[in-house]
């Protein structure tokens, strides 16, 4: 019993006749799987997934499909299958902040092998889960995203990383940690100073637009809150009198800029 050949779960799909399993690069078929699973089980943008979870069951040699076993069938299908509701008809986009970062590379990898990925179901390959083209995350991007400057205040959870160099925020009004990329070693060795410690971070977000949640943030600079700024400029401008208002331009954003939150 203990040899029985476990029953797949999902079936990966490289849509291309003239492509066969020894094309496909270890490292492009390991994103893949990885991005399949990411996209089912709403991981957080960051979070290194279970190595587990997803596992390679066989390859049918005929043409590049990749039939995998998963610890939990039922909630990957039911997963997948809302993601490609989600893509077939932009119902639930609010939701899909989760779900761009898997589809960015899911899509990169079909551009570099020129196919679709089609994700479906293995007991009826007529049931597609979900398929990504190699356009399919530039699409969402132009529609959903807006990339811009933006300062964020926050206390320092963890810093480094096994293949690129991320920072963990914990910032105000949200629940779960904010992943950073942080491209300078610099900037890292001045971050892992500031451990457990409160920050000022300046970069690159990326924000969702129907919610205005940041989806991803590049930080490009760190340093010190300015403790006591605030309540040292409202105290200048109540000396100066109620006219010195009138020399701030925009109040919300200097009142955003001496918080931090800019």
């Amino acid at each position: 019993m203990g040899n029985k050949k476990p029953v797949p779960v999902v079936e990966v799909y490289f849509g291309r006749t003239e492509i066969y399993p020894e094309n496909i690069p270890v490292r492009s078929l390991a994103d893949t799987l990885s991005a399949v699973y990411r996209l089912a089980v709403r991981t957080e943008p960051g979070e290194e997934p279970e190595s587990a979870a997803i596992r390679l069951l066989d390859v049918r040699r005929g043409s590049a499909v990749f039939r995998c076993v998963a610890d939990d069938g039922v909630a990957m299908l039911d997963g997948l299958r809302r993601a490609g509701r989600w893509l077939d008809g932009g119902a639930g986009l609010e939701e899909l902040d989760y779900a761009l970062l898997p589809l960015r590379r899911l899509s990169e990898v079909a551009s570099a092998l020129d196919c679709p990925i089609v994700i479906r179901n293995p007991a009826d390959r007529t049931d597609v889960l979900a398929r990504i083209l190699p356009g399919t995350y530039d699409s969402l991007a132009n529609r959903l995203l807006v990339t811009g400057d933006k300062t964020i205040a926050g206390r320092v959870e963890r810093v480094g990383g096994a293949t690129e160099s991320k920072c963990a925020l914990r910032t105000p009004n949200r629940t779960r940690l904010l992943h950073c990329k942080v491209p300078d070693e610099d900037v890292v060795r001045r971050l892992a100073e500031h451990l457990y410690q409160d920050v000022v971070v300046h970069g690159i977000a990326t924000w969702l637009k129907r919610t205005w949640s940041i989806v991803t943030f590049e930080i490009r600079e760190v340093q010190q809150p300015r403790i006591g700024v605030i309540a040292e400029a409202f105290e200048a401008l109540r000396d100066a009198g109620g006219d010195a208002w009138d020399d701030i331009a925009d109040p919300r954003r200097f009142i955003e800029e001496m918080s931090g939150r800019r």
